[in-house]
């Protein structure tokens, strides 16, 4: 009976741990996106965007244009997004939507460490989608446009002691959303091989 109370009260301490050990996590992420919950989607889109990859219109397909109170595309769109990770600046993000509705757009980014000497450069392309809401709070706010783009990046290293470059290259998804002003904002996503993946945040207003 003392080694059963003895395992139970170990396997609670494990869970008290687990707990606390997640809600560290959560507040190191708000920390670090402070603006987390006025990103697309969740926590879980941001860091697994290809769970949206059915959202992305193929070739030769007719993408359904938005509506008040959603901003109307009435002409092309040209966004400059400074991205940042981390409070540390990570570049530009040139976003642009043409008026069938398609999203283009590049991310170039240059910064050194101590050691290192890195540079990304990408490119994406995809799509407005109309029928997804934004949610912030539980609370749906309708005028806001869903963007989401594919593509590939590259991510060269340069070890600053040795001069060795080594380069990692993978897929790049950008989530997104229009404000009715035709400002913007949301997330730059980086994978290579989807165990894991690495979040950038984008903001920008309109250039046009």
């Amino acid at each position: 009976m003392r080694n059963f109370k003895g395992g139970f009260f170990a396997i609670l301490a494990l869970l008290v741990v687990a707990a606390i050990g997640m809600i560290i996590y959560l507040m190191s992420f708000s920390a670090i996106f402070p603006d987390a919950g006025k990103l697309p989607g969740n926590l879980r889109e941001q860091q697994k965007p290809w769970q949206l990859e059915h959202l992305l219109v193929g070739p030769n397909k007719v993408i359904t244009m938005p509506r008040k109170p959603k901003p109307i595309i009435d002409k092309p769109i040209k966004l400059s997004c400074p991205v940042m990770r981390e409070d540390k600046n990570r570049g530009t993000a040139n976003i642009r939507i043409d008026l069938l509705g398609e999203t283009h757009g590049d991310w170039s980014c240059e910064y050194q460490t101590d050691k290192e000497k890195h540079k990304i450069s990408a490119s994406f392309n995809g799509n407005i989608d109309v029928k997804k809401t934004y949610v912030i709070n539980q609370d749906e706010d309708k005028s806001k446009l869903f963007l989401i783009a594919k593509g590939g990046y590259a991510h060269d290293t340069i070890n600053l002691q040795t001069n060795e470059k080594t380069t990692e290259k993978g897929v790049i998804y950008l989530l997104g959303w229009l404000n009715p002003d035709y400002s913007a904002f949301g997330t730059l996503t980086v994978t290579t091989d989807r165990s894991w993946s690495a979040v950038y945040q984008w903001k920008s207003g309109n250039l046009d």
